[in-house]
């Protein structure tokens, strides 16, 4: 309930969707309290724990430690808010590899493009109202084609998603730091 009110208090309706972002919110909430209480972790887990059935026989619970399995891989948690993100924008991740450079001329451009897009607000602004790229601002001030615009729009929102936002792990996996 605390993360909820968080993302209450935090949402600003220019960046996107109150749904997302409170997911995102509480996701990350929770992996941090899962990591916290990891260290000083003195509780005793149901698989521990054993009992004795009807007929006198000692049985194990056999409870999976899901917490292990999902909480444990932030990577895994960006990867499902980046692709709730993606839903307005009518995105997948086929499309995306799809629309994916893959000349490095081309991927210089596609760079060009989402630095650009990421530091001027109003074209933010833009693209989260509109959900689609602002292509003729974005012609007129790099003076580039439409088709590079239109061939790889998946991609470039997509990345333009994951550096305007609080994707840690995707930005260092896909090298979007403030040098690159």
């Amino acid at each position: 309930m605390q993360a909820f009110h968080q993302a209450i208090l935090a949402f600003n309706s220019e960046k996107g969707y109150f749904i997302s972002f409170a997911r995102l919110v509480i996701k990350r909430r929770l992996l941090n309290y899962l990591q916290k209480s990891s260290k000083y972790n003195k509780e005793i887990t149901f698989s521990q724990l054993e009992f004795t059935d009807n007929d006198g026989n000692v049985k194990e619970f056999e409870i999976e430690d899901l917490k292990a399995d999902y909480f444990d891989n932030p990577l895994k948690l960006e990867i499902e808010a980046i692709k709730l993100e993606c839903l307005p924008y009518n995105i997948n991740f086929l499309k995306l590899e799809n629309s994916s450079p893959k000349a490095q001329k081309t991927k210089l451009l596609c760079m060009k493009i989402t630095d650009l897009v990421a530091s001027d607000k109003e074209l933010l602004s833009s693209l989260k109202r509109k959900t689609a790229l602002p292509a003729v601002k974005i012609i007129k001030q790099l003076k580039i084609s439409k088709k590079v615009l239109e061939h790889h729009r998946h991609y470039l929102i997509a990345v333009i998603i994951i550096k305007t936002g609080d994707y840690p792990y995707l930005k260092e996996y896909l090298k979007l730091g403030d040098k690159n």
